[in-house]
């Protein structure tokens, strides 16, 4: 009988969460190992899973594709645990912009994905951040973009509930875990143990990076000094140290940005923060949606 795995997939939408955690789990690969997980050479794998995505839908929903997919990508016969990361997955960052909606091809794109993935168990990670700064970080890295949110109603309501639902449609399977992005950093241990299942990350190496990456600068002394003083013991005590500095000394901010011209206002961006508050608390809500932060792990 075939083995059955344990998919987890980082795919987007464009946010600060995949490039660091990736980095991450190339950094303790032998750690993931105990846990029988496995991120493999993110090139590579991009390059396999496209390859056998673009076989006939029926092919794909063969046991056999799957097979053949593990057994390409995969180094350890004992891995179960497979993580999959591409910010880009549901395209790229002009097509995020180019109509009214974000990520139009999303359906396209999950179909042959959910068929390859029949009879296994499937976890998607979106990391959402306010709707207005998603768009204000989009065109930082492409201002020539700008022309594109043109198209945007003025009565944009800036919620992410439509790009969630159409997921879920796409593929009710799968399991989706959403990370708030303005807790991603004081919680950055508890979403490196959702997506690789170790109960002890907080001893991975640079598992703290991340961290002090986001970290006002006059606090990444004392949050070190923190660190070395009590290594935090469980998931939960690396949390309560990094939220207490955090709380402390707050979080970083460029001397000097990037300028890019806002194309929402003052009233607008006040409204896409309250939007994401009241969106995560209705996603917690829906089938097969949950919430990063009310996961508890090992934090007792």
């Amino acid at each position: 009988m075939p083995a059955s795995y344990d998919h987890r997939f980082l795919l987007g939408p464009h946010s600060p969460m995949n490039m660091p955690m990736q980095k991450l789990l190339i950094r303790n690969r032998d750690r993931l190992e105990e846990v029988a997980a496995e991120f493999p050479d993110t090139e590579m794998h991009r390059t396999i899973l496209g390859h056998i995505l673009k076989l006939p839908i029926d092919e794909l929903s063969d046991p056999a594709a799957h097979h053949n997919y593990v057994e390409n990508v995969l180094t350890n016969s004992s891995t179960r645990i497979v993580i999959y990361s591409y910010d880009a997955f549901f395209g790229s960052r002009k097509s995020v912009l180019s109509e009214d909606f974000v990520y139009p091809s999303l359906e396209k794109k999950i179909r042959p994905l959910r068929h390859l993935m029949t009879g296994q168990k499937s976890t998607v990670f979106l990391c959402l951040q306010h709707y207005t700064l998603f768009v204000e970080t989009e065109l930082k890295d492409a201002v020539s973009f700008q022309h594109l949110v043109q198209s945007f109603d003025e009565d944009n309501d800036f919620s992410w509930m439509p790009f969630v639902s159409r997921l879920r449609r796409a593929w009710p399977e799968a399991l989706i875990v959403v990370v708030d992005e303005t807790d991603l950093a004081t919680h950055w241990a508890v979403v490196a143990a959702l997506v690789c299942g170790h109960p002890k990350v907080q001893d991975f190496k640079n598992i703290s990076r991340y961290a002090k990456y986001c970290l006002a600068t006059e606090g990444r002394k004392p949050y070190r000094a923190a660190l070395k003083e009590s290594p935090p013991k469980t998931i939960a005590e690396w949390v309560s140290t990094t939220t207490r500095i955090f709380q402390e000394f707050g979080n970083y901010e460029p001397i000097v940005k990037r300028v890019v011209t806002s194309p929402w206002s003052p009233e607008q961006i006040e409204l896409s923060k309250a939007n994401l508050a009241a969106d995560l608390d209705a996603l917690k809500k829906l089938e097969n949606v949950v919430l990063a932060s009310d996961y508890n792990l090992e934090m007792e």
